[in-house]
């Protein structure tokens, strides 16, 4: 951060606002994104079963929703049921779940949103490469 961008303000006030800041920024750890491309920060389990539900809903293009972990992993689901583990820092690589239940889906997200890749990784993913 440029001090001189607050001229005035005295040192200890700037460190201060930048230790603040930053104590919420690194709270984010997850969010999602529903399928009219609304993203939502560490949401609730209700909120997370909320965005499944959109799912559900009628819409002019294909549906897909999302949880992402700041690790660079995310689980996409689709209305099938199936679901899409990828990471945004290896593309060539995805996995493949089939017939996910709702239930199975909050589950993985909840695993992932914590940050336990192991967890979620327990699943009979087929491996995906493009």
């Amino acid at each position: 951060m440029n001090v001189s961008a607050f001229p005035g303000l005295p040192l200890t006030a700037l460190h201060s606002l930048v230790g603040n800041r930053r104590e919420k920024l690194l709270k984010i750890m997850y969010h999602t994104t529903d399928r009219w491309g609304v993203t939502r920060v560490n949401p609730s389990l209700s909120d997370q079963a909320a965005i499944l539900d959109t799912l559900q809903e009628e819409g002019p293009e294909p549906a897909d929703v999302w949880l992402a972990h700041d690790s660079g992993w995310r689980i996409v689901a689709y209305p099938n049921g199936s679901l899409l583990l990828e990471n945004e820092n290896k593309p060539a690589v995805s996995l493949l779940l089939r017939a996910a239940s709702r239930q199975k889906t909050l589950l993985l997200w909840q695993h992932l949103a914590r940050g336990d890749l192991k967890e979620v990784r327990k699943e009979p993913w087929i491996s995906e490469s493009w």
